[in-house]
């Protein structure tokens, strides 16, 4: 939820931000080319993805109980089968596909690393 929500949020707030600094000094949309895989669009969208995954394993294993791992790796597994199910980008070479489909699960590990550091720190 926590990954759906941030990552809801964040595309949002760029497509707003997008749309209404587009009017206001006469240009074309700045996300018109988020499916291309060469453009500075898509490269944001895929920082929104590893934010907000990053987000959701922070919140998972911080809300989840002590030495739990069950919640943050069904966390990681639902992050690699979304990965597999959903549209991939163009042109797909094998460095944008490695790239892309590792952005959710390593965001995952980063935000189950922020909480377990910050929890061996105390």
């Amino acid at each position: 939820m926590a990954n759906f929500g941030v990552s809801t949020v964040l595309t949002g707030l760029v497509l707003l931000l997008d749309s209404a600094a587009s009017v206001a000094f006469e240009r074309q949309p700045f996300l018109n080319d988020m499916e291309d895989a060469g453009t500075k669009a898509w490269f944001l969208m895929l920082s929104m993805k590893f934010l907000s995954a990053c987000v959701a394993g922070f919140v998972t294993v911080r809300f989840s109980p002590p030495r739990s791992n069950r919640a943050w790796m069904t966390l990681l597994i639902l992050a690699v089968a979304s990965s597999i199910f959903a549209q991939f980008p163009q042109p797909a070479s094998a460095a944008v596909l490695v790239i892309w489909m590792a952005s959710a699960p390593l965001g995952v590990l980063c935000g189950w690393l922020l909480v377990r550091r910050s929890a061996l720190l105390l």
